[in-house]
């Protein structure tokens, strides 16, 4: 008997090194060409995420894991390199959320300020170099912008309120307490409620779009359902809690609930042949495709018609519709009106210091009528508001200068894919931009300007910046990015 119980926990014991092998936290560099248990555990953390399909799980680290690396690298502020080492491992595999019953403080030094530093890094509040695990005026500054953008009282201390915001943000899938989500909502909220959606199974991942439309209200439906909560396709105080906790139910998703919403004809995530790679095709020639027309209609593409509807203000829910499909077309036809009017007057030529920029002296009236027959009153609203901060900006400059900062908008619109209107009220973007902005008047140019840079006109290529010319080589953009052109008094930047 005494020497049966050491062989016993002997075996037990290999039987748990076994099983916590099974599922320990890879510690090994991966790279491209790695394969085993380790790289599958880092590639379902990758879907997880979002970031990797789940058809590519497979234990084998292959092109589109590294791929998927990157962004994540990107993500997190880390370089770029597409190799899983002990950075990259330590961000994706370590617990980031904080201890929401604590108060940090400026004076405080443990691993739960470095963890905050590392959220707050990755929000882009404060820079990497702060992050050292010592709270300091730096990090307290940088709480206080937080708090400030999150509507919480500023008062440079983590507390309850502050660290629970945080670890909202940090984990995906879980909800913000005290909100309320209902359709026609459209923000990164409302993704994190659809990847819970998706969790559980009420939703299929090629819907995680962040608008809240009838397929979202139809999944949150199913949920309440099945939790006992009433119907109301509403996320309310009683469904969050229940999505929040642990012990909501999940379910196999149903595809056939999908089916009847989405009418026949319209191409979305998961569609092939040729309609998609003529969608694909105009895209392209618009300038929201980069890929190749393969006539599959997956991630890329999605994200594609996602930044075209933004542009337009259409639902950006990634699916085509008969409404983007007609955009799409208008779209089309007021490019080859543009590049007809000026492929007589317009020219491009190289020189050492960048290039030169000619035509585009005056509005192109072809086009603007067609613009103003086509587009929505919500289209307009954006073109007045682009029209009032290019009058801030250049409004005294010729039209070719006006056009070319309306095209500095939108091509930050294309690039980011997000609206006209955030686009201008981001931080730091546009110094002429405050309260006081809807009441700008503007003139006729102002907005004929406007017009032709929604509709795509680009008197500078893609350039995303400018500033006045005595600051060309001062200014951050000066020492940062490549110089383009000057036309008039500005500088314009790639």
């Amino acid at each position: 008997m005494k020497k049966f119980v050491p062989v016993c926990l002997l075996c037990l014991a290999v039987m748990l090194a076994t099983s916590l092998t099974a599922f320990a936290i890879p510690t090994s560099t991966m790279r491209l060409g790695s394969k085993g248990a380790e790289v599958k555990e880092l590639q379902q953390k990758l879907a997880e995420e979002g970031l990797l399909e789940d058809r590519f799980v497979t234990g084998f680290f292959g092109p589109n894991t590294e791929q998927a690396v990157r962004d994540y690298q990107k993500k997190n502020g880390i370089n770029q390199t597409g190799v899983v080492a002990e950075k990259t491992l330590e961000a994706m595999f370590t617990d980031k959320t904080i201890d929401p019953k604590l108060v940090l403080r400026n004076g405080d030094e443990n691993e739960q300020v470095l963890k905050l530093q590392k959220a707050l890094f990755s929000m882009g509040y404060l820079d990497e170099t702060s992050v050292t695990g010592y709270f300091g005026d730096k990090t307290e500054a940088a709480v206080k912008k937080f708090q400030g953008e999150k509507g919480i009282s500023q008062t440079g201390v983590a507390a309850e309120k502050t660290l629970t915001k945080i670890n909202t943000l940090i984990d995906g899938t879980k909800l913000e307490v005290g909100r309320a989500y209902s359709a026609g909502d459209n923000d990164e909220g409302v993704k994190t409620l659809q990847r819970r959606l998706f969790e559980l199974g009420y939703l299929e991942e090629k819907y995680i779009t962040g608008y809240y439309g009838a397929i979202t209200v139809a999944a949150v439906k199913k949920f309440q359902k099945n939790n006992q909560i009433t119907q109301t396709g509403t996320v309310a105080q009683l469904t969050l809690t229940a999505l929040n906790s642990a012990s909501a139910k999940t379910v196999e998703i149903d595809k056939t609930a999908v089916d009847i919403i989405l009418k026949p004809g319209t191409l979305r995530y998961g569609d092939s042949g040729p309609q998609v790679k003529t969608l694909q095709q105009n895209l392209k020639k618009l300038g929201y495709f980069s890929g190749t027309a393969t006539g599959e209609f997956g991630d890329v593409t999605k994200q594609a018609v996602t930044r075209f509807q933004k542009a337009y203000s259409l639902t950006a829910d990634g699916i085509v519709n008969a409404k983007t499909q007609t955009k799409i077309t208008a779209a089309l036809a007021a490019k080859t009106a543009s590049a007809k009017s000026s492929s007589s007057s317009a020219s491009v030529s190289a020189s050492s210091s960048g290039v030169t920029v000619s035509g585009y002296d005056s509005a192109n009236m072809a086009l603007i009528n067609s613009a103003l027959a086509t587009l929505t009153e919500a289209q307009l609203e954006d073109i007045r508001l682009m029209a009032r901060v290019i009058k801030r900006e250049v409004g005294g400059s010729s039209y070719k200068c006006q056009l070319a900062v309306g095209s500095v908008i939108m091509n930050r619109v294309r690039r980011t894919g997000a609206s006209v209107h955030d686009i201008l009220y981001s931080p730091h973007q546009f110094s002429t931009v405050n309260a006081s902005l809807p009441n700008e008047t503007y003139s006729t140019s102002n907005y004929y300007a406007a017009i032709e840079a929604y509709m795509g006109v680009q008197p500078i290529g893609n350039c995303l910046y400018f500033c006045y010319y005595t600051m060309r080589y001062s200014s951050w953009m000066g020492k940062n990015r490549t110089f383009y052109c000057m036309i008039g008094t500005e500088c314009f930047f790639l």
